[in-house]
């Protein structure tokens, strides 16, 4: 089996460094599959070059520089679908640590499921990035669902998955039209042509979390963008096929509302957040997905192509 591990970043090379180092240093048994890694640049600058070579010279495995000038991160992700003919694509993000087992893992899922098309793995934070009990609080938002091994995943995360690339390109990669819930929204396009993603939280990366999104303004930014991901999701669905999502939001806020007291008293102010930042989250989906006006069809092609020099 041919393995390539994707890493897709922009401007962020002080991050890059050590989560291509958690990268090539991974304990894979001899008899483990070839590997490659794939960086692929999407804002192109020296310093970010100048890391992956110098965190790459001596590795254990092949790493390449790639560079895709279209901005936007499908753009980036395809560019290296098709600059790799590996079996498997493994996605991982440039402001993650990988476990030392993390590959191995996702690659062991893959192993016992060969009926599936990938297998997603777990999100923890990197908790020294993470000092006193605000940034604690904060930083919540970036752990993953933690499930039971083997169950069917009805989401995917972009920076910790593996992927039979054939599947991928069969279904047209990652849609450009997405700015951000491009995860998403190729999970279900996998999902609607009969392919199967399985959830193994054995395969474990740490999200690092920088200082400036551990406050108050930054965790409210980052629920603006995931309710921009999930109102583009949504206006991007069929008519009708999962009914009225606002109605759905609806709802949803008001459950989180009522039950607010309720997580205050049984589970203080980290559960209270959760269900606060959901209400809000829910709240800016409402008046993103009414701002927005109906999505471009996809014409069915991996847009991406390699073209710096």
């Amino acid at each position: 089996m041919h393995v390539a591990v994707i890493i897709a970043t922009r401007n962020r090379a002080h991050l890059l460094g050590p989560a291509l180092a958690s990268v090539l240093g991974q304990d894979l048994r001899p008899s483990a599959p070839q590997v490659e890694v794939l960086v692929a640049d999407n804002g192109p600058d020296d310093e970010t070059r100048d890391v992956v070579h110098a965190t790459s010279e001596g590795a254990r495995f092949p790493v390449r520089y790639l560079c895709e000038p279209k901005r936007g991160k499908p753009f980036a992700l395809n560019a290296a679908l098709l600059a790799t003919e590996a079996e498997v694509c493994v996605f991982f993000d440039d402001d993650q640590i990988a476990d030392k087992h993390w590959l191995s893992s996702l690659l062991h899922g893959l192993q016992r499921h060969p009926e599936a098309s990938g297998v997603s793995g777990r999100v923890e934070i990197w908790e020294a990035d993470v000092r006193g009990s605000w940034q604690k609080l904060f930083a919540s938002r970036f752990q993953s669902y933690n499930g039971p091994v083997d169950c069917r995943a009805d989401w995917l995360n972009g920076g910790n998955a593996a992927l039979r690339r054939a599947a991928i390109l069969a279904v047209g990669g990652f849609d450009p039209r997405f700015p951000r819930g491009q995860d998403t929204k190729l999970l279900r396009d996998l999902t609607r042509a009969g392919h199967i993603v399985y959830y193994t939280p054995a395969a474990v990366i740490y999200h690092r979390a920088e200082a400036d999104r551990l406050t108050l303004r930054g965790w409210v930014a980052q629920l603006r963008q995931q309710a921009y991901g999930d109102a583009f999701l949504a206006r991007w669905a069929a008519p009708g096929e999962e009914g009225d999502p606002v109605q759905r939001w609806v709802h949803a806020r008001r459950r989180c509302l009522l039950k607010l007291p309720y997580t205050v008293l049984m589970q203080g102010l980290c559960g209270a957040s959760r269900d606060l930042g959901w209400a809000i989250q829910y709240s800016t989906a409402i008046r993103s997905y009414r701002a927005l006006g109906p999505a471009e069809p996809a014409d069915g092609s991996v847009d991406g192509a390699i073209g710096c020099a």
